[in-house]
């Protein structure tokens, strides 16, 4: 049986001259963690189960595509399975009906296209902020959500689990701007929504050249739905992984340690990377047909892909609001004086660790926003008009 991810992949790189390239394999991750569900599954040794719904977020300038990946994923998905799809239910109240109308069982896939005011929610008197908290609490494994509890508590009713272990995909599209803004307080960050997405980034780089193609037939449709729904295990399956795949997976966790060490700013995003890197692996196993067996070519590949996208969200952090929310005490201070000894970032700014001074001050430099210089043993920041 052939793989979905290559069909859906190599299918768009034909037909589809308006998406970026970067973006096929990450909608075909998020499509078929989504669309598994709850029919396959790994467990920790906590005993958590950890479900293939992977969040998924694209981002790029508004016009580059982020948005065409709907007329395939309708195609394919819709005459299969049309409540699979939630597009643009952007409230809460939206997802948490379907969540109580899935009897505690929701999988599937949720898509929006604007997608900045769901993460920047973080603030108890933000609109959006009791759906960030919903969609950060789906994506944990064990997760329960009481949904209305306040309301059943006054009513007398007892309060009842609806959703346990969700395993719902999403999808997000966010203009790279929008996004830098909230990553630059950190509030967005730490609060926990932006760490759990699988980041994919783009410009409004030349794309290869456009030619002529006819549209996408309802065979080829056809084709990728039998390859994605055959694929779906008939009965709730353990994935359980071999020991080489234990192996790599136990290194995997110990480098995301050193990591954190090295660069404590990025633990919210290195916390992250062993279950994002599980997901993905469990995705990439099914795909493979390895019923019930993840091996060490899945966990290795997982890894990968992860570790591709933290950089880039990663890198994102370390962009110019995040460097100017870090260097404001300091920034200000060069305004009224040409230099300062380079030890004052630790008493300008809220730095504390010399590998973060150096990452920062380095962006800052290549910004210019500042400059490095030295005289003799001892080194100065200083102001660049």
């Amino acid at each position: 049986m052939s793989s979905f991810l290559d069909e859906y992949t190599s299918t768009m790189l034909e037909y589809d001259h308006f998406s970026p390239e970067e973006f096929h394999l990450p909608v075909a991750l998020w499509a078929m963690g989504g669309i598994v569900g709850r029919q396959a599954f790994t467990t920790l040794p906590n005993g958590s189960r950890v479900y293939p719904s992977i969040y998924v977020l694209m981002v790029g300038p508004s016009g580059v595509g982020k948005s065409s990946y709907k007329g395939a994923l309708s195609g394919i998905i819709q005459p299969v399975s049309p409540e699979s799809i939630l597009w643009n239910e952007g409230s809460y109240e939206h997802l948490a009906e379907c969540l109580v109308k899935a009897t505690g069982k929701l999988s599937g896939l949720t898509a929006y296209d604007e997608f900045g005011n769901i993460l920047s929610a973080c603030d108890a008197s933000d609109r959006n902020y009791k759906l960030n908290n919903l969609l950060m609490t789906v994506f944990e494994t064990g997760s329960v959500l009481r949904l209305g509890y306040k309301k059943n508590k006054e009513a007398g009713i007892p309060d009842v689990p609806v959703v346990v272990d969700s395993a719902m995909s999403i999808l997000g599209c966010i203009p790279p701007e929008e996004l830098e803004n909230l990553v630059g307080p950190q509030k967005a960050v730490n609060k926990g929504l932006i760490p759990r997405f699988l980041m994919v980034t783009t410009t409004n780089g030349r794309k290869k050249k456009y030619k002529w193609a006819p549209p996408v037939s309802k065979i080829k449709f056809r084709d990728m739905a039998t390859a994605l729904f055959d694929k779906v295990p008939p009965t709730q399956t353990e994935y359980i992984m071999t020991k080489e795949a234990r192996d790599r997976f136990v290194g995997v966790v110990n480098s995301v340690f050193e990591e954190r060490e090295e660069y404590p700013q990025y633990a919210a995003f290195l916390n992250r990377v062993p279950v994002k890197s599980l997901k993905v692996a469990l995705i990439l196993a099914v795909d493979r047909e390895r019923i019930g067996i993840i091996d060490e070519e899945d966990i290795a590949d997982g890894h990968n892909l992860v570790c591709d996208y933290t950089q880039s969200m990663i890198g994102m952090s370390a962009g110019s609001g995040f460097v100017l929310g870090k260097l404001a005490g300091l920034l200000k201070e060069l305004r009224g004086r040409d230099k300062v000894p380079y030890s004052d970032v630790y008493k300008l700014t809220p730095i504390r660790t010399k590998r973060e001074a150096h990452d920062v001050l380095q962006t800052a430099e290549e910004m210019n926003l500042l400059k490095i210089t030295s005289k003799g043993k001892r080194r100065f920041i200083v102001g660049v008009n």
